[in-house]
């Protein structure tokens, strides 16, 4: 066998080869990561939901929120919370993500469904900030905000 057919088959078996991994490749994150629909259903509602916080709307925000929120806090409290915290800071700049974690059990909240998203921002008068929103499944099956934390 000459070393170029030599060579023309090892190119041709090794194409053959990774199409047939490419869908082991796709099987193969699946199995690493069950909850990625989750995670990606939770993150759309908290994009749209920090979309709403970065456009001062946070009584849209707690009345689209998951009903452990609205049970631990009043709108009245909610709204002076939030107004201390977010307009200090002033306009967005940037935002970017983080990290993002499923769990069914964290600290000081009852267990459930729930997506930990830490993004990464900055401000106008805050260079760097971490914003962490927690959707959760809510009651009727739906992922709605449960937690904002800014620090």
């Amino acid at each position: 066998m000459s070393r170029v057919h030599s060579f023309v088959t090892l190119v041709i078996l090794a194409f053959g080869i990774s199409i047939l991994a490419a869908p082991l490749a796709v099987q193969a994150q699946e199995i690493q990561d069950p909850h990625a629909q989750d995670k990606a259903d939770a993150m759309r509602v908290a994009q749209d939901w920090i979309a709403q916080m970065d456009s001062g709307e946070y009584a849209w925000c707690y009345n689209n929120s998951a009903e452990y929120l609205q049970s631990i806090i009043t709108l009245q409290d909610w709204n002076t919370l939030v107004t201390s915290i977010r307009q200090p800071m002033a306009e967005l700049l940037s935002r970017e993500l983080v990290d993002i974690q499923y769990s069914t059990s964290l600290p000081a909240v009852p267990d459930g469904e729930y997506v930990v998203i830490i993004l990464r921002s900055s401000y106008a008068n805050k260079a760097e900030a971490y914003e962490t929103v927690t959707p959760m499944r809510d009651t009727d099956g739906q992922w709605r905000v449960a937690g904002y934390y800014f620090r």
